[in-house]
């Protein structure tokens, strides 16, 4: 079997961070709205759907983590290391 190299330290924070912001943004999307004019939000923990969503994004998130604090450590571009600190901070939360 032949193992292909890791992809380079920047395209891989930088594939990271869109997959990040692609999440946020896919979340901030949606709606609590219940379509009845007065804007309010609802306390409901969503669907089967979103709850599946959720958990699926646990162990995603949790490995951005991981690598961006790798990158943190190990980075030599001050760029990068920036980009790892904001994603460990943004995805922590």
């Amino acid at each position: 079997m032949r193992w292909t190299a890791l992809p380079h330290p920047r395209r891989l924070i930088a594939g990271v961070a869109a997959a990040a912001l692609l999440a946020a943004g896919a979340a901030a999307c949606g709606s609590d709205d219940d379509g009845s004019g007065g804007g309010e939000k609802k306390a409901s923990k969503g669907t089967s759907t979103d709850q599946a969503f959720l958990q699926a994004m646990i162990p995603h998130l949790e490995s951005a983590i991981d690598m961006a604090k790798v990158a943190k450590r190990r980075g030599q571009h001050g760029g990068v290391k920036e980009l790892a600190a904001d994603i460990v901070t943004a995805q922590s939360d």
